[in-house]
């Protein structure tokens, strides 16, 4: 009968299972493993990791050496190492669902999206209750452009666990992708309710606020961010937006350098606040930034540089 423990690998919990030692001079594997247990448990990662080395010398068979050493290197952002491990544990147990899980975890991470896809269609259905497989399969999904299938999944993952705000914020990620955005603001206020400073949800509702013409409440939820993350560029280009759609040019102006301070490529707010700029009759400095968009290559930058520019 083997023990069962629990560690946390990123915030994840992982069952960790310890083999039985008797008194002989022949259970060094098993020694060595259940040392490696007890140090992932305890968080000392590089230790668990020389630990099953030594295990996996002495038993280089053995999946579940792999597959935990994977695992501390994943703790300490080893992902290299970690991928070719729990491709070993695979190589040998070909029905090892969780290194299908972990992998195809580090290779959404790697934005190695196909890859991820499917692995964790593999451990989905060898475990359909995985919550963990489901959400990040989701999210594989949604960075290759299928939002439907991502909703599935998330969805899913939501009966499993309600309480979990990431999903309710990637879920809402992907109904804003479809254009679906009051079903987005639901699910962002519901991650909110979670975690009233998730920036992510406050960023991405307040795109979808824009987007419903709602600019006051997009300006709202931009502020709160950057209350939060004041260096964010993206927040402060699509605040000097809400801010344009009120036609107040000048706290736009003032949001778009705020954004090319913080990211001097970005040509869509030099585009922007040249556009701005012309409109309260600053044509000169306007058609400077207007320029330095269409210079920077940005296509509708020369569309506007030849109706507001002379040169």
């Amino acid at each position: 009968m083997q023990a069962i423990r629990n560690f946390f690998v990123n915030g994840v919990m992982v069952a960790l299972q310890f083999f039985p030692i008797t008194l002989t001079a022949q259970e060094t594997f098993e020694k060595a493993f259940n040392s490696g247990l007890m140090n992932a448990q305890s968080r000392k990662y590089e230790s668990a990791i020389a630990d099953f080395s030594r295990a996996i010398k002495l038993k280089d068979g053995d999946a579940k050496s792999y597959f935990y050493r994977g695992l501390a290197y994943y703790a300490t952002q080893r992902t290299v190492d970690a991928i070719g491990d729990f491709s070993r544990a695979i190589l040998i147990d070909p029905n090892y669902s969780e290194a299908y899980k972990y992998r195809g975890i580090l290779y959404n991470n790697e934005q190695n999206y196909k890859k991820a896809l499917e692995d964790l269609t593999i451990a989905e259905k060898m475990f359909p209750n995985d919550r963990e497989a489901h959400l990040n399969r989701g999210l594989a999904m949604h960075n290759l452009g299928d939002q439907s299938g991502a909703i599935v999944e998330f969805e899913l993952a939501i009966k499993l666990n309600p309480n979990d705000e990431k999903v309710y914020l990637y879920r809402g990620m992907a109904q804003l992708k479809l254009e679906k955005f009051e079903l987005a603001i639901s699910d962002f206020d519901r991650c909110i309710s979670f975690n009233s400073d998730n920036v992510e949800a406050l960023l991405n509702r307040g795109i979808c606020f824009n987007l419903l013409k709602k600019p006051d409440f997009a300006i709202a939820d931009y502020t709160k961010a950057l209350m939060l993350k004041k260096d964010d560029p993206d927040i402060y280009y699509n605040r000097a937006i809400a801010y344009d759609a009120m036609d107040n040019s000048q706290k736009a102006i003032i949001d778009y350098s705020k954004a090319i301070e913080l990211n001097p490529l970005d040509a869509d707010s030099y585009l922007n606040r040249g556009i701005s700029k012309v409109a309260i009759g600053n044509s000169e400095d306007g058609c400077a930034d207007i320029i330095k968009a269409s210079d920077l290559g940005l296509e509708n930058a020369v569309v506007a540089r030849n109706k507001f520019c002379k040169n």
